[in-house]
């Protein structure tokens, strides 16, 4: 019963799809040997939940927002075709993004940081970089889709830094995961069998 209605007489009201994802425990990967600036998260746990595609879009929208407000520098438009405006975008929105992934491992329900513009605060640049690599890592190798269209992109931009025609200094904008599978590419070319690309773009063991 609830609120004194007989339980036969409460009706779901939830689409299919949202009583199927509903039912569901939050999809999430365990942290627990981050160490951050310092050691100062050493022994500390950690838990990175997977993000939907709205999650991922209002991220965007709200690092955007902040990117333009008065507290995040009042950047236009035309500063966001800069490289300069490129990189605050791409670490803003690792901060939108991590402030929605990271929970309390005891209730992933509840988000670890109070928000964006406190974790801002209180991680150093570095931990963002890292915590999200790990978050993107963990949401690639959740779905095969995602890890054959990294691993395809990955070539590419090998091909193209083999090539010039992608510049060396495209590498210094990479996470550390998309660095990984970089270095997993170049591993099997030099000293993987002589199959083509096929082998790259399964993805690692």
């Amino acid at each position: 019963m609830s609120d004194g209605v007989p339980a036969q007489f409460i009706r779901d009201t939830r689409s299919a799809l949202a009583r199927m994802v509903g039912d569901q425990p939050i999809p999430h990967v365990v942290v627990d040997d981050f160490r951050g600036v310092g050691d100062r998260f050493k022994g500390k746990t950690f838990a990175l939940a997977a993000l939907s595609g709205e999650a991922e879009v209002q991220s965007l929208g709200d690092a955007i927002a902040w990117l333009t407000s008065p507290a995040g520098g009042k950047l236009t438009r035309e500063d966001f075709l800069t490289p300069d405006g490129e990189s605050a975008l791409d670490f803003e929105q690792k901060v939108q993004q991590l402030a929605r992934a990271l929970r309390e491992p005891a209730d992933l329900t509840r988000p670890l940081a109070a928000s964006a513009d406190e974790l801002r605060v209180l991680l150093f640049p570095a931990e963002v970089h890292v915590l999200y690599a790990r978050q993107r890592l963990y949401q690639m190798e959740r779905s095969p889709f995602l890890r054959a269209r990294a691993w395809e992109e990955v070539r590419l931009q090998v091909e193209g830094l083999g090539k010039g025609s992608t510049s060396m200094t495209w590498l210094s904008s990479c996470a550390n995961d998309t660095l990984r599978l970089i270095s997993i590419e170049l591993a099997t070319r030099l000293y993987g069998p002589t199959t083509g690309s096929s082998s790259a773009t399964s993805g690692p063991s």
